[in-house]
C-alpha cells in the first residue's frame, strides 16, 4: 500500500494516500525506512499535504557508538530549494527531539529526492543532542543549525 501525506502535529496518524507527482516514480511511505523505530516514528508523523517519504534508514553512529544517525529522503512535488526543504527537516527535528528515538540520535540527515529534483538537496544536524529543537534562541537561529549539502 502506498502511504501519503500529512501535516505534522501531535493529532497522531491518520491514513495515508499517494501524491501524484511522487507516486509511479518512486515506491514512497514510511514501510519504505529500513528501521522499525524510525519507520514507527515517520508513520505517527502528520508531514504537510505535498511531501511524502520516498527512503530513510539508521545506522550506529560512528562518532556515538551508543546511538543512532538518521536519515531521511522526501519527495517534496514542485520545491526544489531549501526554503522547501528547512522548514519541513526543522518540524521533523522538532518531533524527534520530543520522541523517545530523539534521545539516543547522534545525527540526523533530510534530503529532498524526486522527480524535479536535478541533483540531491540534503540538510544535516551531526549533532543532533547538542541542539535543542525547540524553536530557541529563534526560529530563524534554529533554521541556521542545518549544514546543507547538494549534489
Amino acid at each position: 500500500m502506498l502511504t501519503g501525506c500529512r501535516t505534522i502535529d501531535d493529532s497522531g496518524p491518520v491514513a495515508w494516500a499517494p501524491i501524484e507527482d511522487c507516486d509511479g516514480t518512486m515506491p514512497t511511505g514510511p514501510q519504505m525506512i529500513s528501521d522499525p523505530s524510525f519507520s514507527a516514528f515517520v508513520s505517527g508523523l502528520r508531514l504537510p499535504q505535498n511531501v511524502q517519504v520516498s527512503s530513510g534508514g539508521a545506522r550506529v553512529s560512528t562518532a556515538r557508538p551508543d546511538q543512532v544517525d538518521l536519515t531521511l529522503d522526501l519527495c517534496l512535488p514542485g520545491s526544489a530549494d531549501l526554503d522547501g526543504l528547512v522548514p519541513v527537516a526543522t518540524d521533523l527535528a522538532r518531533a524527534l527531539k520530543r520522541h523517545e528515538l530523539g534521545t539516543r540520535t547522534a545525527a540526523l540527515s533530510v534530503a529532498c529526492v524526486g522527480p524535479d529534483m536535478q541533483g540531491r538537496m540534503e540538510v544535516r544536524d551531526p549533532d543532533f543532542q547538542v541542539h535543542p529543537w525547540d524553536g530557541t534562541p529563534s526560529p530563524a537561529a534554529e533554521s541556521r543549525v542545518w549544514e546543507v549539502f547538494v549534489e
